[in-house]
Order: structure tokens, then sequence, then C-alpha cells
């Protein structure tokens, strides 16, 4: 995973399962006092899926969610800015 930064309040994360092991993107963070989840569904190797999101701007945890993934350092950020 990579960190993004994106200068829009609406993105479309288009992701692919190119290894072997089954994964899944997540997008988390809070928006007020709330906290939220979003994800795509665990995908096998070789499927898409698509996340579309629409957040104000501030930065945003992502990761895979499966197993130990995120452990193992499948995470990063993605910071929304003011279009």
């Amino acid at each position: 995973m990579q960190t993004a930064t994106i200068k829009a309040a609406t993105a479309r994360f288009e992701v692919e399962n190119d290894g072997q092991y089954p994964h899944a993107f997540k997008l988390e963070g809070k928006l007020g006092n709330q906290s939220f989840e979003l994800a795509t569904p665990v995908l096998r190797a070789g499927e898409k899926s698509v996340l579309i999101v629409k957040l104000p701007p501030g930065t945003y945890e992502a990761d895979c969610p499966v197993g130990d993934h995120e452990m193992r350092g499948m995470k990063n950020t993605v910071t929304f800015q003011k279009p």
C-alpha cells in the first residue's frame, strides 16, 4: 500500500488482489466523535473491487483487514485535501 493524497472530496479506489492469498482494502477514521470503517469484500487472487468514498479533508488509515496483514505492514494513510 502506498500513501495517497487526494485533492477531492470523493475518491474511487480500484482494488485488485494480484497476490496469491486473500486480501481486502479498509479505510477508517473519525468524523467528529464518530468512528467509521469502509471496506471492500475479501478478494481472492485475481479478484477486483471498487470502493467509492466521500470524506471531508483529513487523514485516514488504510489497511488490509485480513488476518495479521496489517501487523505485517499492509497499512498506510490516505489524506483528503480541499479540492
